[in-house]
């Protein structure tokens, strides 16, 4: 028997609910769907971890992220973990990594006998070393201007915290909490790939202890709604 050629694509910051194959009236996905269609749909599967390094470990290793330590977007993958490319590899598979994988450290393969692309691995773990001291904080600044209800408006949202990796994961946490509590009823705002209500996602932010100051245009206001 031959052996069958396996394609493995993994994406970063995708909510399925935008996507054509579960009903999105706007969004076109004809592939996705197509694959949904002639394969098997995970209704209920889940990221094992909600920061996109730490999830991809998760799922190359098989292993849970308290398992090999990896927390967030700067833990280093140990070498000695054997992931699903060790495997094939092993039985003899031409295991090709193309694209971003965010692996930390040395060991940039992680059982794959070659990689298309390694500039950006290696630009990141550079970027990391030469640049990431404690403490560690992070500023997230968005100005925006558009229209509501005909008139012009625009907004600038700051938003602070000293641990990054916190605010890293406030909005998959705050999506969560709404999730929990029946409060996400409606869509809302996409953020870090999850749908959250905007002002619940600002409240949350607030008790996990991040700076939030919110100015709207005094002359054209906007909602942060």
């Amino acid at each position: 028997m031959s052996r069958p050629n396996m394609l493995f694509i993994m994406s970063d910051q995708m909510v399925a609910a935008l996507t054509g194959a579960y009903g999105h009236p706007m969004v076109q996905t004809p592939h996705l769907d197509r694959l949904a269609a002639e394969g098997v749909r995970f209704d209920s599967a889940y990221t094992p971890f909600p920061l996109c390094s730490p999830g991809r470990a998760c799922i190359v290793t098989g292993r849970h992220a308290s398992a090999i330590g990896a927390y967030d977007n700067s833990t280093l993958l140990p070498a000695d973990q054997p992931t699903f490319a060790h495997y094939l590899s092993n039985a003899g598979y031409d295991t090709v990594l193309s694209g971003k994988m965010h692996f930390i450290g040395p060991d940039q393969l992680h059982g794959f006998t070659r990689r298309i692309e390694r500039a950006l691995g290696a630009l990141l773990h550079w970027g990391l070393r030469a640049f990431a001291r404690p403490p560690f904080a992070m500023i997230v600044l968005l100005e925006a201007s558009g229209r509501r209800g005909g008139r012009p408006a625009s907004l600038r949202l700051e938003i602070r915290h000293e641990d990054a990796y916190v605010l890293t994961a406030a909005a998959a946490t705050s999506c969560l909490l709404q999730r929990l509590d029946g409060s996400l009823s409606r869509p809302g705002l996409w953020c870090q790939a999850t749908i959250v209500n905007s002002d619940r996602l600002l409240q949350d932010l607030r008790d996990m202890g991040a700076t939030v100051v919110l100015t709207p245009d005094p002359d054209h206001p906007a909602s942060a709604t």
